[in-house]
């Protein structure tokens, strides 16, 4: 029986796909994978801040209590220079040890300058990209500015490559299918649902009254 599929207009030899992860972070984790039957990978994801580091267009030091929690530790832990670079190798290296796709993954939350960005994926020899799109509902006003930063965001990217887009997107919509199908006009060849946003744990606070 044939398990042959097709996923953002990539040829897979099965429907398995290992997601954006710490399993997909090199080249070696990656040539496991498809040792065990992954038939694509989408590499750990590249943060936006990352890429705005790189290129000198963070503006602030105080935007940063705005970025996605883990973005300003990955960020810290790279210099502005080798953390982009490194994430060009890892498709480069990935590429070269494997024969299934490799797809790209930027976590994202404006259209700013770093769509651009995406030119030098493609250069890499990424088979394809997933936005990783992080929006909290409670960083903007109404529901329709949040929808429309989705759509200028893939506009800005689908603007600056050719590769098949996926976009992640969250379930903090009112209309999914609305703004699905508004998201479908825009050129991409595919949706990842749903994405898994970083929430804060509040601890209970016990009080004892006399």
């Amino acid at each position: 029986m044939s398990t042959t599929t097709s996923y953002m207009g990539l040829t897979l030899k099965n429907p398995i796909i290992v997601g954006a992860s710490t399993y997909t972070n090199s080249a070696a984790k990656i040539k496991k994978l498809e040792q065990h039957g992954a038939a694509a990978v989408v590499l750990k994801s590249l943060y936006e801040e990352q890429i705005l580091a790189d290129s000198g267009k963070l503006v602030e030091q105080d935007d940063m209590y705005f970025w996605y929690p883990e973005a300003i530790e990955v960020v810290n832990g790279f210099s502005k220079e080798d953390g982009v670079n490194e994430y060009l190798e890892l498709i480069q290296d990935a590429k070269s040890a494997v024969d299934i796709p490799v797809i790209a993954s930027i976590n994202c939350r404006t259209p700013k300058e770093w769509p651009a960005f995406a030119q030098k994926i493609e250069s890499a020899g990424a088979d394809g990209l997933e936005l990783n799109i992080y929006i909290s509902p409670a960083d903007v006003e109404d529901g329709r500015t949040l929808e429309d930063t989705y759509l200028a965001i893939v506009k800005e990217v689908r603007a600056n490559t050719k590769l098949p887009i996926a976009v992640k997107i969250g379930y903090y919509f009112s209309d999914v299918a609305r703004f699905v199908t508004q998201l479908s006009s825009t050129g991409i060849e595919g949706l990842v649902l749903f994405n898994r946003y970083y929430r804060k744990n509040f601890w209970p606070v016990r009080r004892r009254f006399r």
